[in-house]
């Protein structure tokens, strides 16, 4: 049996990439009573924030859900933005205000672009890989519940609170570490699940997944840790987290991939024929994605950013479209309405295409580069303009 933590483990883990199929969950409009700061770009938490000014590192702040409070698959919250150091441990913790003992308390930490950076019931340590604004989202561990919270963010001074926070950092920043401290943090991570045996949850999973993300950077690396997670956490006695761990064989399906062209091809919706290969000696953004995916549309904004200031250096962006079968005037339609200057391949011969790729969930992005290879499926949000920078920021 799930219990509210899974839950939420749950909805997070898929909310990075929704199932083919499924529609992106309604979100309500934000408080307008909420005072209004800067919404980050790709979040599944769109809501107008309320800043949080720490003195000497603390900050206690009072909220309440209420009926008209944005909605997240049906689950309730505020969300509050604050200013953190680099090299600082800070805890945060939610709790229930007032005489309601069914109010579960759960937080959500992420950072301006929207990208999830942890979330737990009722407090979370976090140690920040650089200084800046963080978003913290009040939730509840159960949907539709409401209520009055408290939000008190402080330096950590637990030490098993500090090693954790230590050991997410350490994920967080992979890609920066020398080769003795990538061996270590896998070595360490790899000894921490097999220590729980059976005993392995959501939360387990949630840690390991992240960390197989990361380790994409190390395209060898991230293969041997793969086959490790899939035996170890497919031996789980929860049987959410077994069918959970199935991600994996997918990850490592898409590391192989990793170094190797793609073979990209079909008729784009205006008729015309598309193949991959005629855009060699250009960085080409193959983008998986459907009108009803939220976090797809969400991510259209930047997209179109990085292609306008990229375009003129040799960025080109594909769509593959998995809007459903007989939809297609609806996509030519949205296509026009947003104005996207990229083409897109049509319906048929894109599910083609992710049929032939085992593409399960979107957002799907998929970087090529100017050999044809793939270099990325994590090109969103901030990494976008990352992976652009590397590979075209030179050119004039």
């Amino acid at each position: 049996m799930l219990t509210k933590r899974n839950v939420w483990a749950t909805i997070l883990m898929l909310g990075c990439g929704l199932l083919l199929g499924r529609a992106a969950a309604p979100v309500e409009s934000a408080d307008k009573k909420v005072e209004a700061k800067k919404k980050a770009g790709s979040t599944r938490f769109p809501a107008d924030t309320v800043e949080v000014k720490l003195v000497d590192g603390k900050a206690t702040q009072d909220g309440e859900l209420t009926g008209d409070a944005p909605l997240f698959g049906g689950f309730r919250y505020r969300v509050f933005a604050v200013q953190l150091e680099k090299g600082k441990t800070y805890r945060f913790e939610l709790r229930e205000r007032g005489d309601d003992a069914k109010f579960g308390p759960f937080l959500v930490l992420e950072d301006t672009e929207g990208n999830q950076l942890d979330s737990a019931n009722k407090q979370v340590a976090f140690k920040p890989a650089k200084a800046g604004l963080y978003r913290v989202i009040a939730t509840t561990a159960r949907a539709g519940m409401t209520g009055k919270f408290t939000l008190e963010i402080s330096p950590e001074t637990d030490a098993a609170a500090l090693k954790e926070a230590d050991l997410k950092h350490g994920i967080s920043t992979f890609g920066s570490l020398a080769g003795n401290e990538r061996t270590n943090l896998v070595r360490e991570l790899s000894k921490r699940f097999h220590d729980k045996g059976e005993d392995l949850t959501a939360a387990d999973f949630q840690l390991a997944s992240r960390f197989a993300l990361e380790a994409e950077v190390d395209p060898a690396l991230a293969r041997d840790v793969l086959k490790d997670y899939i035996k170890t956490f497919g031996s789980a006695s929860n049987k959410a987290v077994v069918a959970q761990a199935k991600r994996f064989e997918t990850s490592l399906r898409y590391v192989d991939l990793l170094g190797k062209p793609i073979d990209i091809t079909g008729k784009l919706t205006t008729g015309k024929e598309f193949d991959l290969k005629n855009l060699k000696g250009k960085v080409v953004l193959v983008d998986y994605w459907a009108t009803w995916c939220g976090p797809c549309i969400a991510e259209l904004p930047n997209m179109q950013s990085a292609y306008a200031k990229y375009h003129s250096k040799g960025f080109e962006i594909i769509g593959i479209s998995l809007d459903r079968p007989g939809d297609d005037e609806k996509l030519t339609n949205f296509i026009d309405k947003r104005g996207l200057p990229w083409p897109c391949i049509n319906i048929e011969d894109s599910r083609k295409l992710a049929n032939r790729y085992k593409v399960a969930a979107i957002p799907h992005p998929v970087l090529v580069d100017q050999a044809g290879n793939v270099v990325s499926f994590r090109a969103r949000g901030p990494q976008l303009e990352k992976l652009l920078e590397k590979l075209l920021g030179d050119k004039k």
